[in-house]
């Protein structure tokens, strides 16, 4: 992916909220499925529609989605809307890509843990992290372009579905170009694996210059 580098001041002009969620649960692959082509099941899509009563009242103006079926059906229930594809989102098809490496061995790891041994560490802590905060920062870069060829008033909301950590390390790289640094990142970004259909949410306060990071979670519909 080549990017133009963005600054701070370029995300605050252009984002007034983002929010990364993760797909709801697929199905699973069998002997002849290829990883690209697993659907929603049943509950990836009540899912999907839980973090949609979660997002009531919200209303974004852009939805970007990675290219793969889950995430892209995920972010159109619980958006209505149809996103726009980024390919940077989805799954490398090389199993030797350095993000594939890295989740054959940590799977649904989270980007930090504290005190970190050879048998459990996060993400950044894998030999090949750095691989990792590359492709965030990239991938912040090619949101704010996105956002900016989309010909929308500035600032909006944008919401982007995608795959397990990279969405918390996209809202990482969201944060660290506003300025936060290492020891005030929130650790539901840093320490928290998002489950199916969670996300994070950065909102920017325009003019006070401060950030509201927040967690969100499908919201469980009961008949009474």
């Amino acid at each position: 992916m080549k990017t133009k580098k963005v600054s701070s001041a370029d995300i605050r002009a252009t984002i007034s909220q983002a929010l990364a969620f993760r797909h709801g649960k697929a199905v699973k692959v069998n002997e002849t499925d290829h990883d690209d082509d697993r659907q929603l099941n049943e509950l990836g899509k009540t899912q999907a529609a839980g973090l949609k009563r979660s997002l009531a009242g919200i209303s974004f103006d852009l939805s970007l989605s990675s290219p793969l079926d889950r995430a892209r059906d995920t972010t159109s229930i619980a958006t209505c809307t149809q996103p726009r594809l980024l390919p940077a989102f989805g799954v490398p098809k090389n199993p030797k890509h350095s993000l594939n490496v890295m989740f054959s061995a940590l799977a649904y790891s989270p980007l930090l843990v504290d005190k970190p041994t050879k048998k459990a560490y996060g993400y950044f802590q894998h030999k090949l992290g750095r691989y990792l905060k590359k492709w965030a920062r990239q991938a912040v870069d090619e949101v704010v372009g996105k956002i900016k060829k989309a010909k929308h008033g500035y600032p909006i909301r944008v919401a982007i579905g995608g795959h397990a950590v990279c969405q918390n390390a996209f809202i990482w790289a969201l944060l660290e170009r506003l300025g936060i640094k290492d020891e005030q990142m929130p650790k539901v970004v840093t320490h928290y694996n998002l489950g199916e259909a969670e996300g994070l949410s950065v909102v920017l306060h325009q003019g006070a210059g401060a950030v509201t990071v927040g967690f969100i979670a499908p919201a469980i519909a009961i008949k009474s």
